[in-house]
């Protein structure tokens, strides 16, 4: 007020003669000082926002992102290799981390950058990490159960990323919420529920399924109070699962506080199923000794053999337990169907009319001998999918269902008093019962999957790769030595045992079979590891077809591990041609160079200095933790 009055006084006196004092004000007005920017203000303004998309059209800030994507892509795409087209990986295959020592020394040597670093020099630094990285579209990619990435999956899911949409409500994904709700709705379809009553999530793996199958059913034989009270000793929960059942059943029953030790395997069957009278046995005992049967897990379609539980027979199993044992729960059914799920889109096919003309002499009755127990899914109390295995899809995106939707919400939700900053502007609110307090948009790359490929899109990449198997199976067959070991499983996987030329591997596999000497068997398993480490060599030296090996699909009658080479194609680019003129002759090639006394090759190769990298030796299961010192 002051200087207002002061200002006042000055325009009164102005009034007289000579030059106004205004104008005077105005010769004397000090030059404007420039204003120093922060160094803080300065990063953020000049290296920081432009790491970022614009918020708003920008024409010259949006070109520069379609520039560093474009660029990004060409960085990535470069590692192609364009001299061999059967390559299994990109760029240069040395592998950096080839002993636990390397973790410890790269962990410790890790450094924080100081200064920020542009977006271009990031993505340089980054691609490089992808040099030997497995091309999983490659034809003659054979690893295990790992699809190529679709590309409409890919984009979805980088525009999922690209404005952070987070489905734990509403709120924060709008309209993409729908993306889980629709993709809930078709798959409940398929399983042949009620979309209605029906629901599920979208979680992190067959992991997760598993986790939150275990969660329902652990509250439906405990009871409400379990939740806060947790697991007593005096409860006694047991869990039923096949011998050959994924070992997810030991992560989830030890995070879940089961404990490993109450995991009941189930014996199976010659074709890798659950034995029903061995599980009937063991349930009745279960019960008969007052314990709590939490779950049954069925296995329809395992990793190694393809194994496809009976569900039906499960079903009534369970119900027949419940009714003899007077049971005030029924325990839960739950199907690993994470790799057999596809198999349901033969709900819709005519297998008379054959309208996709698919091989009547093979491919279609193989596929019906899956369908025929896969249709039973929907006897299950709840089922996992894995879009990042047999939907085709890239990872991470797996989705759990339950029959009753109502049980599954009532026994996950949380009470509403500890969420006080969500759910005040939202319907769908799933973030009141998952495990997740995150939640990427997963659901983007199954709903874009699912309208990819439609029911004929599945049939049809079903009927690829059973074809697929089929002529390696058959080309493998007309080899003496070579025996299929999962010759009654009708999926895409194949698994395979080599002996010396001269020796017939059915009837030596037959005897092994039976063998209680196990070191019978484990010279044999040896042999098999070799064949398998030689052919891990030649796929890096020569780029050869990338196979894997496992240490145990399944045990002899005398309980001793039988290993097997396995070979799984799950790329659409993969084909009979290939398989019968590049992969088989890769395979041959091994067992003619390795010989009968394979102890003697070991002894060559090794000592031909192969670098760790390319001849692993299995090394790594030498030790069992990098801590042990």
């Amino acid at each position: 007020m002051v200087e207002l009055k002061k200002v006042a006084k000055q325009k009164s006196s102005s009034l007289g003669g000579g030059p106004s004092e205004k104008s005077k004000q105005k010769q004397h007005i000090p030059s404007k000082t420039k204003t120093r920017v922060p160094l803080f203000q300065k990063i953020v303004e000049e290296q920081i926002q432009p790491a970022y998309p614009s918020p708003i059209l920008d024409e010259k800030r949006d070109h520069n992102f379609e520039e560093l994507v474009k660029h990004s892509l060409d960085e990535i795409l470069k590692l192609k290799h364009t001299d061999n087209p059967h390559s299994s990986y990109i760029g240069n295959a040395e592998r950096i981390l080839n002993t636990e020592e390397d973790i410890v020394k790269y962990r410790a040597k890790a450094e924080l950058p100081l200064h920020p670093s542009s977006p271009k020099q990031v993505i340089s630094k980054v691609s490089e990490y992808f040099h030997g990285v497995m091309d999983l579209a490659s034809p003659i990619m054979l690893e295990n159960v790992n699809p190529p990435s679709n590309i409409p999956a890919l984009i979805s899911s980088f525009f999922g990323s690209l404005y952070n949409v987070a489905i734990v409500q509403d709120e924060y994904a709008w309209n993409v919420a729908l993306t889980e709700i629709e993709s809930l709705g078709m798959l409940t379809k398929l399983v042949g529920w009620d979309p209605q009553t029906a629901n599920g999530v979208f979680t992190f793996g067959g992991t997760g399924n598993e986790m939150y199958a275990l969660k329902v059913a652990l509250t439906r034989c405990l009871g409400t109070q379990y939740r806060f009270k947790g697991i007593r000793d005096s409860d006694k929960v047991k869990v039923f699962v096949s011998e050959i059942g994924h070992y997810c059943k030991f992560n989830t029953t030890d995070w879940m506080g089961i404990g490993m030790d109450n995991v009941i395997g189930v014996q199976i069957n010659d074709d890798n199923s659950m034995n029903k009278d061995d599980l009937y046995k063991k349930l009745c005992d279960s019960a008969r000794n007052g314990e709590k049967i939490a779950c049954i897990i069925a296995t329809c379609g395992s990793t190694d053999p393809f194994g496809v539980d009976d569900v039906q027979s499960i079903v009534q199993i369970r119900d027949k337990i419940v009714q003899e044992y007077q049971l005030d729960y029924k325990p839960f059914v739950y199907c690993d169907s994470v790799i057999g799920w596809p198999w349901l889109f033969f709900r819709y096919y005519d297998f008379e009319k054959n309208p996709l003309q698919i091989d009547t002499q093979y491919v279609l009755p193989a596929i019906k001998s899956v369908f025929e127990r896969i249709q039973f899914l929907k006897l299950a109390d709840g089922i996992g999918i894995d879009f990042h295995k047999t939907g085709f899809s890239h990872y991470v995106c797996s989705c759990v269902l339950f029959q009753n939707g109502k049980e599954f919400e009532d026994n996950l939700s949380r009470p509403k008093d500890v969420m006080h900053y969500l759910y005040n502007f939202s319907v769908y609110k799933p973030g009141c019962y998952t495990l997740e307090c995150s939640r990427p948009a997963m659901s983007l790359s199954a709903y874009s999957t699912l309208l990819l490929f439609g029911i004929e899109g599945y049939q049809s990449m079903i009927a690829h790769l059973v074809k697929v198997q089929h002529a390696l199976r058959t080309a493998l067959s007309e080899f003496e030595n070579i025996c299929i070991v999962n010759d009654l499983d009708n999926g895409f996987v194949t698994l395979f045992r080599v002996y010396p030329e001269g020796i017939n591997a059915q009837e030596q596999y037959a005897k092994e079979f039976e063998e209680s000497d196990p070191n019978v068997v484990n010279r044999s398993n040896e042999y098999q590891k070799h064949i398998a480490n030689v052919l891990h060599l030649k796929r890096i030296e020569q780029d050869g077809p990338a196979l894997s090996y496992t240490r145990c699909f399944r045990k002899n009658k005398h309980g001793h591990l039988l290993s097997a080479i396995k070979a799984f194609p799950m790329s659409p680019f993969c084909t009979e041609e290939i398989i019968r003129d590049y992969v088989v002759k890769h395979i041959v090639n091994v067992f003619k160079e390795v010989g009968k006394e394979f102890e003697d090759h070991v002894q060559k190769v090794e000592g031909e200095g192969h670098p760790l990298w390319k001849y692993p030796r299995h090394r790594h299961f030498d030790k069992h933790t990098m801590h042990s010192q």
